[in-house]
């Protein structure tokens, strides 16, 4: 058994610093096209391939409703309901004195 255990450290040993050995060639290789890129004043492409290095996804929302519990909501009634919930504490007014714009002081009508 302890033969193996120090057979099985080494082999995992070597095959982690090859990983890191390609990775770090891998991103050599792409700051080099970034570079050749940016001589080019190719700009579209420079951010495509930082996008790929940088691993920058956008987290896809596929049209789901989330309740407050973090729970999917399926039925049309539930959905109805928190989005009357949500409009209602989006645009919910916390101002404790109305503001009266009848009286309101203007600065006079230049003609």
């Amino acid at each position: 058994m302890n033969k193996n255990n120090k057979e099985y450290k080494e082999v995992n040993r070597t095959i982690n610093r090859k990983i890191r050995e390609a990775k770090e060639n891998w991103v050599t290789k792409k700051c080099k096209e970034i570079e050749r890129l940016e001589r080019v004043y190719d700009s579209r492409s420079i951010h495509k391939t930082v996008k790929e290095v940088c691993n920058l996804r956008k987290k896809q929302h596929y049209g789901l409703i989330i309740n407050k519990q973090e729970k999917i909501i399926i039925t049309v009634k539930e959905k109805l309901a928190r989005w009357k919930e949500y409009v209602k504490e989006l645009y919910q007014d916390d101002r404790t004195k109305p503001v009266n714009i009848k009286h309101a002081e203007t600065a006079p009508v230049i003609k």
